[in-house]
């Protein structure tokens, strides 16, 4: 399914005065304490428009979507957004707790506080998130799992509660599972790629760097500096939670000695928020097709957009590629600006019983 690049007009953009103040001033940074006390840091470009979570993915930084030269961050707060863009605990500058971590943690610990140091530091009681990969993977559950009415809408970019649908390039993983479980607690994927990002762009290893991009849609040097500084390393016990969305059930977290076990996919009916969805035509790590079942899923099929060449676009996309690619500025981050501007308020089209 691919929804044909149109805007999502009519969206009510920021004011003329909120997009004139000249260049973007450099981002300030936040510590945030997480409900458990895990400090987690945060930057924000100020700008006098709504307030948007901007929230990296697995193993990733905040550097995929505040990328130096093409930072979607800046690029948002230049629009008029106030942009906050923290770090999850273990990824980036935030600390890697002693005890491992996982899917539960971030939703009861870490994002509860952000939220409230996001509306304390901006002085409005609402926001709207907008989550690459695992960013968006967690904002489906927060709205599942723990939904709160000061967010007001979300946008999610490759990210599905399942991925039993398309080729992925971690299912090949999958049967190493107990030996993660035995003896690994933390998987180097941040020294992975720092260790080969000088070898990558030079159409040498362009197998392994779809797994991440598609390569005909970032340069070279840009393929090298995503991979050297937008990814980290993971705790295992996150891996694992993640890894049920392989299985027919979709994702899932398990139980802990004072909470139950909780099924995303199958309580999926909770999700009420408004959602806007971006799916990329060569992504091999949240395929379409797992985006697209998602979303029909979650009966969301006319918010949903399959960025590629079939919708218009000059070159497939990949995973990243929807944040850093070199025509995302142009093709993907003006929906997401006509999103947060006031699109999220538009009526959902009637589904076309035909499809």
């Amino acid at each position: 399914m691919t929804t044909p690049l149109a805007a999502d007009a009519p969206a009510e953009q920021p004011t003329a005065a909120a997009r004139s103040h000249g260049a973007t001033p450099g981002p300030s940074t936040i510590e945030v304490r997480a409900q458990d006390g895990a400090r987690l840091l945060m930057r924000r470009y100020p700008g006098p428009g709504p307030s948007v979570l901007l929230l990296h993915g697995l193993a990733a930084t905040s550097a995929i979507v505040d990328f130096p030269g093409r930072s979607l961050a800046r690029w948002l707060a230049e629009q008029g957004f106030d942009v906050f863009v923290p770090e999850m605990r273990g990824h980036g500058q935030s600390e890697w707790p002693t005890q491992s971590w996982g899917m539960r943690d971030y939703l009861t610990q870490d994002l509860p506080a952000i939220f409230d140091a996001i509306c304390a530091t901006s002085g409005r009681d609402e926001l709207h998130w907008v989550g690459h990969s695992m960013g968006g993977i967690l904002l489906m559950c927060h709205a599942i799992f723990c939904p709160d009415p000061r967010l007001q809408s979300g946008l999610s970019i490759g990210s599905a509660l399942t991925l039993c649908h398309g080729p992925s390039f971690y299912r090949r993983y999958i049967p190493l599972r107990p030996l993660f479980e035995s003896w690994l607690r933390r998987v180097p994927i941040g020294l992975f790629y720092r260790v080969i990002a000088p070898l990558l762009g030079r159409g040498l290893l362009s197998r392994l760097e779809r797994a991440t991009v598609w390569p005909a849609n970032l340069e070279g040097e840009h393929i090298r500096a995503l991979h050297r500084l937008g990814f980290c390393d993971a705790p295992v016990k996150l891996l694992l939670d993640l890894v049920t969305s392989f299985e027919e059930t979709g994702l899932s977290i398990g139980a802990t000695a004072d909470a139950p076990a909780f099924h995303f996919w199958q309580e999926r009916h909770r999700l009420k928020l408004p959602l806007r969805m971006f799916a990329a035509s060569r992504d091999f790590n949240v395929p379409a097709d797992s985006v697209i079942a998602t979303a029909q899923a979650l009966n969301n099929e006319r918010r949903l957009t399959v960025f590629g060449k079939a919708s218009g676009c000059q070159e497939e996309y990949g995973h990243c590629d929807l944040v850093v690619g070199r025509h995302a500025e142009t093709e993907v981050w003006p929906h997401i600006r006509d999103w947060l501007g006031g699109g999220f308020r538009q009526e959902l089209p009637p589904t076309d019983q035909s499809h």
